[in-house]
């Protein structure tokens, strides 16, 4: 929650401030709530109240859920990424909300877009912003592999086997969840591909193959180590449990990378929205070759330990010390060797690994039941 005790503290500068009126705007989100559990709120730092011309609407799993208009006034920040900042900001008080209420809140990843001199706001989603490759067509050949990955899962033994299950099912709950806070999405790939490393990955055994080795090589010189206090230290950090844990993550993803994973470029898709002063349309939107998977995901290994190791370091710091992420970490972007991956490129390195351990899963594996649910033909019905 470090952007509600930011906000907080840009608040109470404010209120200090003898001329308030010009150094303020308004932020206008939306949050999703169960019809029943709508609510208004006003009189404090953020209001919110139901969207009366929006009508309730149905999604597959949830009872009928109502749109709601989030608002809060803040110090306006027209910086590169300012736009995320806001929505890091949106989820911190749709959770705070969630508690306050004691039911679901969620939070719409979006930004608001609208033309000077009119009084409507259209809103754009920003999930195929983070990982448009997400929201395009299908990849051939589902059938089979549908098949595949389900005899792995079923044929491994049990405890490989529901290693690899519950990896499939985190990857799918970050892809979701990169809708309401890419943040904690980015953490749950990070966690599918540590559980992937950790079931099928081997601790890295020598001093040289961990990539901060140099360093801690530099600093024993700086500090004056003997050869046999450096030795000894050496193998005492091998030791540590957080620090294998780490390399077995990078280690495995490295060396399970071909270079054929390079070849295949990434590909978005792009909303289209045409605006006039009369309104928002929404086109078919554009599914095109972005860019090379190399922009993403470095093919120099020294620089993909790095930046996967950053990638692993970056889950703890947003589930264990509340650190949000930017613009630049989870757009389809290149990066310097300093950031984590972005999303993009992890979770293309994420699919990859599955469908390694997938196929070798598959190859011992007995066939499956011979049972087929098939579309019904015209003029029976699906139970028959």
């Amino acid at each position: 929650m470090r952007s509600v005790r930011e906000f907080v503290r840009r608040l109470n500068t404010l209120a200090e401030s003898s001329d308030t009126t010009s150094m303020v705007g308004l932020n206008q989100r939306r949050i999703v709530v169960p019809e029943m559990g709508r609510f208004s709120m006003d009189g404090t730092l953020a209001r919110t109240l139901p969207i009366e011309s929006a009508a309730p609407f149905d999604h597959p799993g949830a009872p009928p859920q109502v749109v709601q208009l989030l608002e809060w006034l803040d110090v306006p920040d027209d910086g590169p990424g300012s736009a995320f900042r806001d929505n890091n900001l949106g989820v911190d008080i749709a959770a705070v909300l969630a508690l306050a209420t004691g039911r679901r809140v969620a939070f719409a990843n979006e930004v608001p877009l609208r033309l000077e001199g009119v009084q409507w706001t259209v809103f754009l989603e920003v999930g195929p912003s983070v990982d448009g490759e997400l929201y395009g067509p299908a990849e051939p050949g589902v059938h089979a592999r549908f098949e595949t990955a389900v005899r792995a899962i079923a044929s491994l033994p049990e405890e490989d086997g529901l290693a690899l299950g519950g990896a499939i099912r985190m990857r799918n709950a970050g892809c979701c969840l990169v809708e309401t806070d890419h943040s904690s999405a980015y953490g749950l790939l990070v966690v599918a591909l540590e559980t992937l490393s950790r079931a099928f990955g081997d601790p890295p055994g020598t001093w040289q193959e961990w990539d901060q080795s140099e360093d801690w090589d530099g600093y024993f010189l700086q500090i004056g180590l003997t050869g046999q206090q450096a030795e000894s230290l050496r193998a005492r950090l091998l030791l540590n449990k957080q620090i294998r844990l780490k390399r077995t993550f990078v280690e495995y993803a490295v060396g399970n990378l071909p270079p054929s994973f390079w070849e295949r470029s990434y590909y978005r898709y792009t909303p289209t929205l045409e605006m006039d002063p009369t309104g928002a349309r929404r086109g078919g939107g554009s599914w095109n070759e972005g860019v090379q998977i190399a922009a993403l995901v470095p093919q120099d290994p020294a620089e993909l330990r790095r930046r996967l190791g950053k990638s692993y370091d970056t889950r703890s710091e947003v589930f264990h010390q509340s650190a949000r992420l930017d613009q630049v970490t989870v757009m389809p972007v290149p990066g310097s060797a300093r950031q984590p991956l972005p999303f993009a490129g992890l979770r293309r390195i994420l699919d990859h690994l599955l469908w390694i351990e997938i196929e070798k899963g598959a190859r011992e594996a007995s066939e499956l039941p011979d049972v087929q649910v098939l579309h019904p033909v015209e003029g029976q019905s699906a139970s028959e």
